[in-house]
């Protein structure tokens, strides 16, 4: 009985020291109602270095202690809608504010702006800021196809993005489908696969990735064709690579599988991505009558 009370307590706080350690190492913390990074190298490691398994970790820490008004919770807004891609989310707040040192940003994605603002004048500007009105003089508001943070270690104005950098971002595109997977000829209730390819580009964050789901436990997923291919913005090219006929997924999963082709705090100037996801019969890999779905979303490529 003291034996796994002892067990019970070591157990407690390790975990609480591991969370602990975590904030302590990213520096993060909530502020007016949002996320905020104390260091921007903590912010661009989050983004350029961290594994899946580490963004996954966060969010997991996020949600467990950090309470604010994720935009993950409010699922039936359009900026959840454009910017829902597994990870952004639980990042800003509901009206698309995050703090990164000294200053807040605002995605904006309905009037397609990401405003910029000192923490001092956050108070006096944010009935302003959630307006979608940046007239005032002390808001710097940037496109979000923008490499705003790389303007902001540089000082660049708004006004002189051009000539920062002298390439235009790539906008956002994405495209979605569903296919019954109880077609042709299954012989149970096999539900759907639900496929999506999508480029989220929001000022201080983009991200370039696919992700499947597949809830029929007869079929298993393959990447049928993935030709895949880039360019960062005033940076260097991926060119497209083809992959064929790879497991994506194991029958049955009512969570999404994602791969994650680009995820960086620069944008890109060019994408190219082509998925077609088909659902194969687990039993008999080689059935022509396999349903798919082909997404693709291509952009100055």
């Amino acid at each position: 009985m003291i034996q796994t009370k002892i067990k019970s307590l070591i157990l407690g706080l390790s975990m609480l020291f591991s969370a602990s350690m975590f904030a302590n190492n990213y520096n993060i913390s909530v502020n007016n109602d949002m996320l905020k990074f104390e260091r921007l190298q903590d912010y661009k490691k989050v983004m350029i270095d961290f594994s899946n398994e580490e963004r996954t970790e966060m969010v997991t820490f996020i949600t467990q202690n950090m309470t604010f008004s994720r935009l993950a919770n409010y699922t039936t807004t359009e900026t959840y809608r454009k910017l829902n891609d597994g990870f952004l989310e639980n990042l800003i707040n509901a009206n698309g504010f995050i703090q990164i040192e000294n200053l807040i940003y605002r995605v904006d994605v309905s009037n397609g702006k990401c405003a910029v603002v000192n923490t001092n004048d956050y108070s006096s500007l944010v009935d302003q800021l959630n307006a979608g009105i940046y007239s005032d003089p002390k808001i710097r508001a940037y496109e979000i196809t923008d490499d705003v943070i790389g303007m902001i270690e540089n000082n660049v104005l708004p006004e002189n993005a051009r000539i920062f950098c002298g390439e235009s971002g790539a906008g956002g595109d994405k495209m979605e489908k569903s296919v019954n997977l109880n077609e042709p000829n299954s012989t149970i209730a096999c539900n759907w696969m639900d496929g999506e390819v999508k480029y989220v580009h929001a000022g201080i964050y983009f991200h370039l990735l696919s992700r499947v789901r597949n809830l029929c436990p007869e079929r298993v997923v393959f990447w049928h064709k993935t030709p895949v291919g880039f360019k960062v913005k005033c940076g260097a090219w991926s060119p497209a690579s083809y992959q064929w006929d790879i497991p994506a997924i194991a029958p049955a999963s009512s969570t999404y599988m994602y791969d994650h082709w680009y995820f960086n705090v620069q944008p890109l100037h060019a994408y190219w991505l082509r998925i077609v996801y088909m659902a194969k019969d687990k039993d008999f890999i080689p059935n022509p009558d396999n349903p798919s779905i082909d997404l693709e979303i291509r952009k100055n490529m």
